[in-house]
């Protein structure tokens, strides 16, 4: 009554013994695999050769790498002083022929010194964004080899990389401007793009962590929708960056009304995209590990990126328009009866309480009743008018970055469906999503996308004259 009763043997046993006894009487020398004592053997010598651990980066290694850095510095350095300051560095030498060949190959040397200068950036970013974030970088490309990490390691530095071109369109030749709009990129878009992380983490995937996703379960979906939203704010930061502002606050109010613009448009972009998706990505990417869902809420972020930064772009690029008026002395406010009519054709008033102060080969025109301000300059045609943008404009462009956005997202997720409908008109987009296609998403990204792109194009212009 006590004894367990024994699992019956499987009836595959027998034939098998039998043929081994049969192999026996024809083979005598034949063993069986396993040895003699046991009929099979399961278990399998490990023929995997053991791989050593990775050493740890030292802080030597760390040193070298920041003294290459160092190095490559300090050559864009000196030979942007030999361009600009040859004849004086070298003490009278002739370098006439010098420095008349850098500047005939400008165009050439400005690109090269740019991408070190990027490329030094990025590993500067790199760096520092290391210790705001719970996890090894490193550690996790290198020894786990971890693609989540890997995906969002990508989307960082390619959204880094979107904003560092925003911060050097407009140069021309020497290299300096380029280092300085570099420095100052990095030093604005590298805590922006971390914000933007956490506001994904607690706003956007509020229902799971990205952290334990990424480093824990390895998941490529939650990877996909990082990756799409850096590259959609670095879009974003690039179009904000283009151009020059008038004063410290009109800069930070496009740049930080950009970037918290295109965060608001990726939560409205999410909740939406939930409510008309058939299917939770919240679970299909946190619980389900799913791929596809994240490769489609993250190409639609990227799409969103497009629109926005195409509703922002120009919105710090000053305004210029020509008064066909030489003037052999200074300007005064006596003057501004004849050129008030050339403001009224590019719609500006001069009210009569503007007044005209003088600097270095400018004047700027102040109207205290609009408060706004106008630098005058001479020309060999006559004189040039420029003019910043107020807060007040700034503001009035990121509403209209605003309602134009939200419009875009309807756009982008009625044709997604609609595509769905006509390219795979068999099968529901959402069935496929479930059962983790890829195949089928990165279709639907794509046109995600394209649409993105067609919007932006077809907008941008208007834009740019708002």
């Amino acid at each position: 009554m006590g004894s367990k009763k024994q699992k019956p043997k499987s009836s595959e046993q027998g034939p098998k013994l039998l043929g081994q006894s049969l192999m026996a009487q024809q083979f005598p020398d034949h063993k069986p695999v396993g040895g003699e004592s046991s009929p099979r053997n399961t278990s399998k010598p490990s023929t995997k050769k053991s791989i050593a651990a990775p050493k740890p980066q030292t802080a030597k290694s760390n040193r070298r790498i920041w003294l290459w850095a160092m190095c490559i510095f300090a050559i864009c350095i000196l030979c942007a002083l030999l361009v600009l300051f040859g004849n004086q560095l070298l003490g009278g030498i002739e370098t006439s022929s010098i420095q008349a060949w850098f500047l005939a190959h400008a165009a050439e040397w400005n690109a090269v010194l740019i991408v070190i200068i990027a490329m030094l950036g990025l590993v500067i970013a790199q760096w520092l964004y290391q210790y705001t974030v719970p996890f090894s970088i490193f550690q996790e490309l290198t020894e786990h080899d971890n693609p989540a990490v890997g995906l969002y390691v990508a989307g960082f530095f390619l959204g880094l990389t979107l904003a560092l071109l925003g911060s050097l369109s407009g140069l021309e030749k020497l290299p300096i401007p380029a280092m300085l709009n570099v420095g100052l990129a990095l030093v604005i878009a590298i805590p922006l793009m971390r914000l933007a992380s956490w506001m994904h983490d607690h706003w956007l995937l509020y229902q799971f962590s990205i952290v334990k996703e990424l480093c824990q379960d390895r998941n490529l979906g939650t990877g996909a929708v990082c990756f799409g939203a850096f590259v959609g704010t670095g879009l974003i930061l690039q179009s904000s960056f283009i151009g020059e502002s008038s004063d410290w606050a009109s800069f930070l109010i496009s740049i930080c009304g950009a970037f918290f613009l295109g965060q608001m448009m990726f939560l409205i972009g999410g909740f939406l995209f939930q409510k008309m998706a058939n299917y939770d990505f919240h679970a299909e990417i946190g619980q389900r590990d799913n791929v596809s869902a994240g490769i489609m809420l993250g190409s639609f972020l990227i799409g969103i990126g497009l629109v926005v930064s195409a509703s922002i772009i120009n919105i710090n690029v000053t305004k210029h328009f020509p008064i066909g008026i030489a003037y052999a002395n200074d300007l005064t406010e006596k003057d501004l009866s004849r050129i008030r009519p050339i403001f009224e054709e590019q719609k500006y008033f001069l009210s009569s309480q503007s007044a005209i102060m003088v600097q270095e080969n400018a004047w700027v025109i102040q109207d205290q009743a609009s408060q706004q301000s106008y630098l005058v300059t001479k020309t060999s045609q006559g004189l040039d008018v420029s003019i910043h943008k107020t807060p007040a404009e700034i503001l009035r462009q990121l509403g209209y970055a605003l309602i134009i956005g939200i419009l875009s997202i309807f756009l982008l997720l009625a044709v997604g469906k609609l595509s769905s409908r006509l390219l795979f008109p068999r099968i529901a987009l959402a069935d496929e999503v479930r059962q983790k296609n890829p195949a089928i998403a990165l279709v639907i990204a794509t046109v995600y996308i394209m649409v993105g792109l067609i919007i932006a194009q077809c907008y941008g212009s208007l834009f740019s004259s708002i």
